[in-house]
């Protein structure tokens, strides 16, 4: 049994993370978790001084904060209604709404702490700027928990299609675990793509005389690299299967020369409509002072209608 907590901002916005979490979390193999963080209005308003009017005021306040609670609850009881119609033992269920403690990002942050396997929030929340690619909470959520697993949901995401994005790490490996885990939703026959985007030296196109002996040591360093993770390949293939997933179902693709893997990577979940992407939170080249790589972070900011998992480490 594993936990799974799905932060709920009391908005619309919540609801698409939702029906993918019921669509793709194995129902009898999950307990879920709906959690919000109630800002209430602040005491400084309640310490203002009385003046004229203040009375009037402070009913308008108590009034949007009453309402603003059960459109919250309303909110809550409707996504654990869509989670019990997808088949979710009710037993299994729970909502959980707490007063704001140290900040919306930061109580979501320490929740998630109390042994979840995965936190599922929306990309954008309730105060979001359409322009602006990542809601300041999720934003900082995603830069304060580094030993779990987090999915990121960003509009409808199509359910059936998977792609694992691998580059031979072990971060990247954990993807395939967790993917073989989601194996376990009744009735699931999901198309998995494993993938893996090769840069270019980034050194201008190629021509004669000085260029050319660059040219033949990124062609040997594509060879070198193609074959390694062919191999990587290979041990997630057969994971894969042990875990019930149909060979057919699984296919590989290498592209070379990219200037963006980010780009490259959604530009083939678009091309073959995939809506759910794995990937590890740091690559081979970790740093430690980041908590999350640079590939998952553009992940993030760029997907349309596609839910963005990152694997841990920690687990």
């Amino acid at each position: 049994m594993k936990k799974f907590l799905l932060a709920l901002d009391g908005s619309e916005h919540s609801l698409p993370a939702v029906e993918y979490a019921a669509h793709v979390l194995p129902r009898t193999d999950s307990e879920v978790i709906l959690y919000h963080v109630h800002s209430r209005i602040p005491e400084l308003y309640w310490d203002m001084e009385p003046k004229s009017g203040y009375d009037y005021w402070m009913s308008k306040l108590q009034k949007f904060e009453e309402d603003h609670l059960k459109t919250v609850k309303d909110l809550m009881e409707k996504s654990r209604q869509t989670l019990l119609n997808a088949d979710f033992y009710e037993n299994h269920v729970f909502m959980k709404l707490e007063n704001r403690k140290a900040g919306v990002a930061r109580d979501i942050s320490a929740e998630a702490k109390q042994g979840y396997h995965t936190l599922v929030m929306g990309r954008l929340g309730a105060g979001a700027v359409k322009e602006l690619p990542l809601g300041s909470v999720a934003n900082k959520v995603l830069n304060s928990i580094s030993d779990m697993n987090l999915c990121i949901v960003a509009g409808r995401p199509e359910t059936q299609k998977l792609m694992i994005a691998l580059d031979g790490s072990v971060n990247s490996m954990r993807s395939v675990d967790t993917v073989c885990f989601l194996k376990r939703v009744r009735g699931a026959n999901r198309k998995i793509l494993l993938f893996h985007a090769m840069r270019r030296m980034g050194y201008p196109a190629f021509g004669v005389g000085k260029f050319e002996p660059i040219k033949a040591l990124e062609e040997q360093m594509y060879q070198e690299n193609e074959e390694a993770m062919n191999a990587v390949f290979e041990e997630a293939k057969s994971r894969l299967i042990r875990a019930g997933y149909s060979e057919k179902d699984i296919s590989t693709k290498i592209v070379k020369g990219v200037p963006s893997r980010p780009r490259a990577v959604l530009a083939e979940a678009v091309a073959q409509n995939i809506g759910s992407i794995f990937v590890g939170r740091q690559g081979i080249t970790q740093t430690e002072e980041y908590r999350i790589g640079r590939i998952p972070h553009k992940l993030i900011s760029l997907a349309e209608n596609t839910a963005i998992w990152i694997t841990s480490d920690g687990l």
